[in-house]
């Protein structure tokens, strides 16, 4: 997958994702890095074989599938907000 990178969140996802499994060359930041990049990425007949064959190896060691440390830092993350809370800080 290619992706173009903008400036609000929702234009922002692909870059995270393409980061998370080593991809981050895959991401452009125009129209015209977009069209090169998906160009060149079609006429690498090679790259396109590794990708096919290691993507899911990629993405299930990659962080994104480290669901137990996301819920630990997201649980420790309302911890906190609640601390604040209480103490009014």
């Amino acid at each position: 997958m290619v992706s173009r990178c903008g400036g609000r969140q929702v234009a922002r996802l692909g870059l995270s994702i393409l980061n998370q499994v080593s991809l981050g060359d895959l991401v452009a930041d125009s129209a015209e890095h977009y069209v090169e990049t998906a160009l060149a990425l079609a006429n690498d007949a090679n790259r396109l074989r590794c990708l096919r064959t290691t993507m899911r190896a990629r993405l299930l060691q990659s962080p994104l599938m480290e669901h137990a440390g996301f819920t630990r830092e997201l649980e420790a993350s309302y911890r906190e907000v609640w601390r604040r809370w209480c103490t009014g800080r």
